[in-house]
Parts: structure tokens; C-alpha cells; sequence
């Protein structure tokens, strides 16, 4: 007899087999993590090569950080009160123009830059933006790309290109792995992973993707070592591999951005639970992580720009951001009035209203998806809830759940907190100059920690279900690719149309400049 707590399945057919759809469904339903691989890789492969060069967020700078990497420059160099890279003489000038090329009224002129030369000449200073001091680990997947570019000649465009395919690559694998290794709703962390605002953001070149992607895979591990009774730590035992991937994922992320640092203590509940085998090497990889991001957090808050600087923001604009900036100040104020914090997030929240859910789902660098996409990806976060993938699950107790949940809120609290600090104004009522799309790593991790462990029961828990979800995303995906095209490549009343190139492209960026929560200590 099928209880409450089995796998429904579909009707069979008269030949004993089920139909062929509802196979090909459950097929798909029972591997969330080989559909995430292939999802990311087709669909980010496909924002990475139609988005034209230098249009995601501060991928201009962020492409500079990599690029200097490649050639070695881990450290910054400064020079007045400005903050860079030793970069050919060409460098800026090859930029300016791929990126200037966007704005002519022949939205296609930037592909005739794919064989430009590589810059050339001696290494001059080259301001870095905002990302100068960012830490490493996020542009690792851009190191080598960027290297063979150098190495071969190639343009700047065509290794900007390169870059985002190794980011695709290695946001797929890192997501696919953290899809593996979660124990439970294992479909809320690849949907939340793979929604239209998260792949954009690994198909161009930016720390997000790679915060992302660690962030997920450190919660999904730690919860991993907490709650499955059948991992061997033994030589050889699938225990010893989770504990070294933990390990791993916690150092990387540590050299990321410093409020997701939070989900590195979740590994303190299997260090606990296990404390004869866990505790002295999850407890060294806890304190050697925190270690690693105060150092860096350090070394980044000494040679990061000055972000009072009212010119990030176009002239008249209603912000509190970017004038009137004093951490020191600032942090004086919140310990005099520590509660007032708790109305400065009620307005800035009130203050985003509609605009928050819309950034956080739909905002694809320049492009605003459509209210129909936006609703879809809440709809699909939403399915993914109970859609099952008909493997074992674990449940998770409610000290994971109530830490896991607490962790995520942390997290959030502390990227608007490192904003109210070191980008808005001396008691400032609301907090302005930040990205709703922080919060993505957070969201399905949240999800995760309020859903009920071994929920929904009967027919809900087919696998089938994820089969179908995988298809509405693809559905989704598709409709936001499309209506990405259209804005770059459709009618030129979307962004630009004629006048001149320079002006444009300098209003563009510096409107769409702000701070990353990296950008605090």
C-alpha cells in the first residue's frame, strides 16, 4: 500500500510503462543538479555572447580587476587619491572605444572591434573604480582567459568574451555542486540559483557570480556534514571529500565579499554534532576564513576610492548617497541611536517599494526585464518550494533551520549596514547607492530555513514536478533573453539613438556606477 510519505506515481500505460512524457519528466525532476549545469551553460552562455561588451554592472571595472590579475597584480597601486593598475598605454583608449561604440546608432559597431589589436606600449596607471581593491577570488575564473588574451594578442573585446565563458563554466559547476550537496529542497537552491538576475549577472564579468555560487555551496555543505548520518569520514569515505570541499569553499569565500562571511558559520552546528572528528578541523577552517577576510577586509578599506564623491550620481538625482560620507561619523551615530536603525531599514524598504522585487528578479544590468518575467521567477521560487526530486532527502532540525534562517537575515542586515557606513550620508534616514540583487544568494537559503523538512506529502512529492519546473524555467529564460535582445539590438528609443558617442557613454556609466558591500571592511 503507497503511504502519505512514497513517491506518487503516474498511470502507467497498457503496456506497463508509463507514458513518455511523464518519464522524460521525472527524469529530469530526479537530477536538479545535472539540469542546473546545463541550463547555466546554455542560457549563460547565451546572455554572455548576445550582451553587448562592458554593459553589466561595473564590468568595466570589474574587467580592469581581472585583467590585472592575469599579469600578476594582486595588489593595488595608488597614485594621488586614486587607486589601480601598471597597465599598457593603450589600454584605456581600446576601452573607451569598444565601450563607445555601443552608443552609435548602429547598435552592432562594437563587433568590429573583435580584431583590434591587444593594448600595447609601456605600463601606465590605470584607475581602477570601485572594484580596484576587490579580493581575488571572484575573478579567479577570469585569470587564465585573460592571461591567454595577453599572451596571443587578442583584442580586448574578444578576451572580455572569453572571460565570460570561463564565468559561466565555473558559476555552473560550483551551483551544480551546491545543488549535489544540499540535502534538502534541493530544487529551491538550483531555481534561486538559476533565475534570470543570477545567471546574467556569471555571464558578465563581476564578483556577483562567484559570490554567489560560494555562498550557496558553503550553506549546502555545512548542512551536509550537520545532518547526514551515512558520510563515513574514514580514509576513503565520502565524509572525508564533503569535509575537504567545506573547507575549500569557506577559505574562497572568505576572499569574496565580506557580509556573506556570515553562512561560514554554519559549520559550527556539524563541528558540534561531530565533535570528536569535526571539531579541530572545522573549527581551524572557521577561524583561518575569518582570519583571511579581516586581513583582506583590512588591506581593502586602506586602498579602496573614497566614496564621497558626489559625482558617482547623476546631478539633481534625490539619493544620500555618495555625499556626506564619513564611516567613522556614521558608526559614531549608530552607537548613539542604535534602534534608529531598525526605521532606517523600514524606509528604505518603504521607499524602494515595487522597485525592490522588480531589481531583485528582473534587473539585468541596463535592462529592466519585463513585469512578466519578473512575476515568473517569483512564481517559479515559489514551485520550487515543493517540487521534490524523488531522492532521499534529510531533514533538517530546527537548530539548522533557526541558524540557517538567522545567517541569511545577518547577511542582509550586514550589506545594507556596510552601505549605510561607507556610501550614505551622516544620519541618513534611508540607505541609498545599493543593489537589491545582493540579496540573491540569500533568498533561496531563507526559503530553505522556514520550509518544513519531508514537505509536501502525497502527489506533490513526484518527481515530475521538477521536471515540469525545469521547463518553465527554460520557458522563462528564453522570454528574458528575448526581451534582452530587443533592448540592445531592437528599437534605438530603448537606450541610445544618435548625438555624440562620448557624452553618452560617460552619462551611462556614471549613472549606473554605485558600491558593492565589498567596498566595505
Amino acid at each position: 500500500m503507497t503511504t502519505a510519505d512514497e513517491v506518487a506515481e503516474p498511470t502507467v500505460a497498457a503496456d506497463g510503462r508509463a507514458p513518455l512524457p511523464a518519464r522524460v519528466l521525472r527524469a529530469v525532476g530526479r537530477n536538479p543538479a545535472r539540469v542546473t549545469f546545463v541550463v547555466v551553460v546554455v542560457v549563460g552562455l547565451a546572455y554572455a555572447l548576445l550582451t553587448p561588451p562592458l554593459t553589466g554592472t561595473d564590468e568595466r571595472d570589474h574587467f580592469t580587476r581581472a585583467y590585472a590579475l592575469s599579469s600578476g597584480q594582486l595588489l593595488v597601486d595608488q597614485q594621488g587619491e586614486q587607486f589601480g593598475f601598471r597597465l599598457p598605454t593603450t589600454y584605456t583608449e581600446r576601452l573607451d572605444r569598444i565601450r563607445g561604440s555601443y552608443f552609435l546608432p548602429d547598435r552592432t559597431a562594437f563587433l568590429d572591434h573583435l580584431g583590434d589589436p591587444a593594448p600595447d606600449g609601456p605600463d601606465t596607471f590605470v584607475e581602477g573604480g570601485l572594484t580596484a581593491a576587490y579580493a581575488p577570488v571572484p575573478y579567479l575564473p577570469y585569470v587564465v582567459p585573460a592571461a591567454i588574451g595577453r599572451w596571443f594578442g587578442l583584442s580586448l573585446e574578444l578576451t572580455l568574451y572569453l572571460c565570460r565563458v570561463a564565468g559561466v563554466l565555473a558559476y555552473a559547476a560550483l551551483l551544480s555542486l551546491a545543488v549535489r550537496r544540499m540535502p534538502t529542497h534541493r530544487w529551491v537552491i538550483a531555481i534561486g540559483g538559476m533565475l534570470p538576475v543570477a545567471v546574467f549577472q556569471a555571464s558578465v564579468v563581476s564578483a556577483d557570480g562567484m559570490v554567489t555560487a560560494l555562498t550557496l555551496l558553503v550553506a549546502a555543505l555545512a548542512l551536509r556534514l550537520s545532518v547526514d548520518d551515512e558520510l563515513s569520514f574514514d580514509r576513503g569515505g565520502g565524509g572525508r571529500r564533503v569535509l575537504v570541499e567545506a573547507g575549500i569553499a569557506a577559505m574562497a569565500l572568505a576572499w569574496t565579499k565580506p557580509p556573506y562571511m556570515a553562512m561560514v558559520l554554519l559549520l559550527v552546528i556539524p563541528a558540534i554534532r561531530h565533535r570528536r572528528r569535526l571539531a579541530v578541523p572545522l573549527g581551524a577552517v572557521i577561524v583561518a576564513a575569518f582570519l583571511l577576510t579581516a586581513v583582506w577586509g583590512s588591506y581593502q578599506s586602506a586602498n579602496a576610492r573614497p566614496l564621497n564623491d558626489p559625482g558617482l550620481v547623476q546631478p539633481g538625482a534625490d539619493t544620500y548617497a555618495f555625499h556626506g560620507v564619513d564611516p567613522g561619523a556614521q558608526a559614531d551615530h549608530l552607537k548613539a541611536h542604535p534602534f534608529d536603525f531598525v526605521g532606517v531599514l523600514r524606509e528604505t524598504f518603504a521607499h524602494m517599494g515595487w522597485q525592490l522585487p522588480r531589481d531583485l528578479f528582473g534587473s539585468l544590468s541596463l535592462y529592466q526585464a519585463s513585469l512578466g518575467v519578473v512575476l515568473g521567477a517569483v512564481a517559479l521560487l515559489a514551485l520550487s518550494c515543493v517540487a521534490r526530486d524523488g531522492r532521499r532527502e534529510l531533514r533538517l532540525p530546527v537548530p539548522e533551520r533557526v541558524v540557517l534562517g538567522g545567517l541569511a537575515v545577518v547577511s542582509a542586515v550586514g550589506v545594507l549596514g556596510i552601505m549605510y557606513l561607507r556610501v550614505n550620508e551622516v544620519g541618513a534616514p534611508r540607505i541609498d547607492g545599493w543593489y537589491p540583487r545582493y540579496f540573491v544568494p540569500l533568498l533561496p537559503l531563507l526559503l530553505v530555513a522556514v520550509l518544513p523538512s519531508g514537505w509536501p506529502k502525497g502527489v506533490l512529492r513526484s518527481p515530475a514536478l521538477g521536471g515540469i519546473l525545469a521547463g518553465l524555467l527554460v520557458v522563462l529564460q528564453v522570454v528574458a533573453v528575448a526581451g534582452l535582445i530587443d533592448y540592445h539590438f531592437g528599437s534605438p528609443d530603448g537606450l541610445v539613438g544618435g548625438g555624440d558617442t562620448a557624452s553618452t557613454a560617460t552619462t551611462v556609466t556614471t549613472v549606473t556606477t554605485t558600491a558593492d558591500p565589498g567596498s566595505g571592511p
